[in-house]
């Protein structure tokens, strides 16, 4: 057994059989089976038996696949089912050598930047479905929207108007922060909290990127797992200054298949290459129309060219998501649609598993620093909705 599990009263019988039952256990996404993850942390009979296991995200497409291998190696060899506590925790690694964190206030394991080289793709929808989808696999999430001359979370999760944001000062530091309202499990940070969005915004480069920082830094975001980050399409300076501030995990691409979208991918990819974020996939927006009438589908957009363009920049292909009204009208009425339109939801959790599953193996390298969620009983203590109680049996 690995010396991180602790163990009390357990029949090594029963430990024999978790172990090999998670080692036939692939969790094909890592590359890994279960029992090399070292996922099982606790096994402890007392009045109760109790298996804790530590997964690196809750969005891990395999979770119900490892608790099932759980459940077959106790089907003979615990007398009465209803005695048994499953409990599973997320340890999300920061896929970044380091994570923001100021004064202990944020603990913001991985951002995530959602870009796009032209407007008009849809990048501040998928950003918002991808945020809120995520929250719903039990991740915690925040999305910070970054356009600064169009914010468009405020209408899109329906908190439009000044005052969405309390503050909250810490004596220590003698500093205020703001506190961001939280909507679908997801905390949100937006210029358009904070002024009124009818009025243009006629701010120099310096004023955009110093209020941009100001959404990082002085924002209680509590823990998070990711921040999303909803850049402004193009590759101007709120992009640069980020870049050069932030420690970040990754930049997610959005196009269309349209050849004058795609022209743009290529600009996007080149200019986190230049400042060395890694571009973890495309997403292609508006995919497909699936017709009501004669349910044949409709390539609007032309057909596969930011798949084809992922082949020849070596990018991943997050997913596809087709051209649905709903989701147009979810986003108009505040109202992410993955959360309420199954077809929709689908596109977007695959979206989410692959996501998740990426930083992951992004955060197995041994160089970057450990927060064990056993190492760290404060993560545990200051979460503990994060913590589930699974049926074993």
């Amino acid at each position: 057994m690995s010396s991180e599990i602790i163990q009390k009263n357990v029949d090594e019988e029963l430990v024999s059989a978790i172990k090999n039952a998670l080692i036939n256990t692939p969790v094909p996404e890592l590359g890994r089976d279960a029992w090399s993850l070292n996922v099982v942390r606790e096994i402890v009979a007392e009045e109760r038996l109790k298996i804790s296991i530590v997964l690196p995200t809750f969005g891990l497409r395999s979770e119900k696949n490892i608790a099932f291998a759980i459940k077959k190696a106790l089907v003979n060899l615990v007398p009465d089912p209803a005695n048994v506590d499953l409990f599973v925790y997320s340890d999300v690694k920061a896929a970044a050598v380091q994570s923001i964190k100021i004064d202990d206030i944020a603990d913001v394991r991985n951002v995530i930047l959602v870009a796009s080289g032209k407007g008009g793709v849809g990048k501040s929808t998928v950003a918002s479905n991808l945020a809120v989808t995520m929250a719903s696999l039990g991740c915690r999430v925040g999305l910070l929207d970054a356009d600064v001359y169009g914010p468009s979370i405020p209408v899109m999760f329906d908190l439009e108007g000044e005052g969405q944001v309390k503050g909250f000062n810490d004596s220590a530091s003698n500093t205020t922060y703001m506190v961001p309202p939280i909507k679908y499990d997801v905390a949100l940070m937006s210029i358009g909290f904070l002024v009124d969005t009818d009025a243009p915004m006629i701010w120099r480069g310096p004023m955009i990127a110093s209020a941009s920082m100001q959404m990082f830094q002085n924002v209680y975001w509590g823990q998070l797992d990711y921040l999303i980050v909803d850049l402004p399409p193009g590759t101007g300076d709120i992009q640069l200054t980020i870049a050069q501030k932030i420690n970040v995990a990754g930049a997610i691409i959005v196009s269309t298949p349209q050849d004058v979208a795609l022209k743009d991918v290529v600009r996007a990819k080149k200019m986190f290459d230049k400042v060395n974020i890694p571009t973890l996939g495309l997403i292609e927006n508006m995919s497909y129309f699936m017709c009501d009438g004669c349910n044949k589908r409709h390539e609007i957009f032309a057909s596969g060219g930011a798949l084809e363009q992922a082949r020849l920049l070596s990018l991943k292909v997050l997913g596809t998501i087709p051209l649905v009204p709903s989701i147009r009208s979810g986003a108009d009425l505040g109202k992410p649609q993955s959360l309420s339109d199954k077809d929709v939801g689908e596109h977007f959790k695959e979206i989410a598993h692959e996501l998740c599953a990426t930083l992951a193996l992004l955060g197995m390298n041994d160089n970057l620093p450990n927060n064990s969620v056993l190492n760290n009983p404060k993560r545990v203590a200051a979460e503990p909705e994060k913590k589930r109680r699974l049926p074993v049996l």
